[in-house]
């Protein structure tokens, strides 16, 4: 019976280590993702076309293409698969009505509202000399 209690002490030590060991690796980059920094873009000084963008970072990866016509962003498609929670659609729409890139984060999806506002960033980055 002894022989039995510590195989099964074991076995929940060793699930409560792995399940601790995740938590710490899918929230260990959390922290630079919310401090990630988005810059201020002059929408009306980008030439008409149409801007892809990939920010990449640990888990984070969101690839989008940016339209702009008559120096106005009129529409942002997201080209790789959603991150989770998904609120590119929430994101974009806020870009396209208030005209910039620098706009507040999603509650309680900050690091990835960063990782979509970072590739439509570096969408219209492109544009630059």
């Amino acid at each position: 019976m002894k022989k039995g209690i510590k195989i099964i002490i074991g076995a929940i030590c060793g699930i409560v280590i792995i399940g601790v060991g995740i938590i710490v690796g899918v929230t260990k980059d959390i922290p630079a993702m919310c401090n990630t920094p988005v810059n201020k873009i002059n929408i009306s000084e980008i030439p008409d076309g149409t801007y892809e963008g990939k920010f990449e970072y640990s888990r984070w990866l969101s690839e989008v293409e940016v339209k702009v016509k008559g120096g106005k962003i009129i529409a942002i498609e997201r080209l790789s698969n959603p991150l989770i929670p998904d609120v590119s659609k929430n994101l974009f729409e806020q870009i396209i009505d208030k005209q910039q890139v620098d706009i507040d984060a999603v509650s309680g999806a900050t690091a990835t509202s960063k990782a979509y506002l970072k590739s439509v960033e570096i969408a219209l980055s492109k544009t630059r000399n």
